[in-house]
């Protein structure tokens, strides 16, 4: 997108960015469900393996696709930032991950037990911890995982509601209001990290003025977060115990 296209999407109203976000995380979730009824299935089983591998490839390639729609879509973002500001992106990611980690996955459910709440695993996380039973199935995973995934969630995210945020109200804000609803949506008992995670998403995207860098910050975080489970499974089973 060039520089004219962008300024001239600036001037566009809230509500229009505010009906894309929605429009793109509804179809996010209902174009698989219709599509693998459409194939005869009976919507995604996240309690198999197989069915996991399935919703995976399902979403993979429809996450994939309106991703790609975008192209053709107002888009308020650049893509493009320079290769220096990636490289910081990633060292700014270190040093947030080291003060995250210990909060979200030694603090925070310590908290929820020493309250009597249980902490689910996460369906996408647990799989790679339960031996995938195929390599396709796996790819597929990874790639929703570590790239589709982020890439289609800072669009909805950074590149269309803190967008429309920012026209309302001061940077900060949008940031703060765009990090919560990216907390919520995650799941009540995931808000807190997950916001947290959307704040320094959001922060970035602030920072470089591309949406580039807050989509390898995400794809980053979740890369990390699947080697770590995957090579030390014992992480997985002592924060989920």
């Amino acid at each position: 997108m060039d520089d004219a296209s962008y300024r001239e999407w600036r001037g566009d109203t809230p509500g229009r960015r505010l009906s894309l976000a929605l429009l793109l995380y509804l179809a996010s979730g209902f174009l698989p469900l219709w599509i693998d009824r459409l194939l005869g299935g009976s919507g995604r089983d996240l309690t198999t393996l197989a069915g996991q591998e399935r919703a995976a490839i399902l979403g993979l390639c429809c996450s994939g696709a309106l991703v790609l729609l975008t192209r053709w879509l107002p888009r308020p973002w650049r893509w493009r930032v320079g290769g220096g500001a990636l490289g910081q992106t990633l060292g700014l990611y270190v040093l947030f991950a080291l003060l995250w980690i210990p909060l979200a996955l030694v603090l925070y459910p310590w908290l929820l037990e020493r309250a009597g709440v249980v902490l689910p695993p996460q369906p996408m996380l647990e799989y790679f911890v339960r031996q995938p039973p195929s390599i396709g199935g796996w790819l597929a995973m990874m790639a929703l995982v570590c790239v589709i995934g982020p890439t289609f969630e800072e669009v909805v995210f950074r590149g269309y509601l803190q967008a429309a945020c920012r026209q309302v109200m001061p940077a900060p804000a949008a940031v703060v209001l765009t990090a919560a609803v990216f907390g919520l949506l995650h799941g009540p008992l995931y808000a807190l990290p997950v916001g947290l995670l959307g704040l320094f998403f959001g922060w970035v995207h602030e920072r470089h003025g591309g949406l580039l860098a807050a989509i390898v910050a995400h794809a980053a975080h979740n890369t990390l977060t699947v080697l770590v489970n995957t090579v030390f499974p014992q992480v997985f089973e002592w924060v989920y115990e």
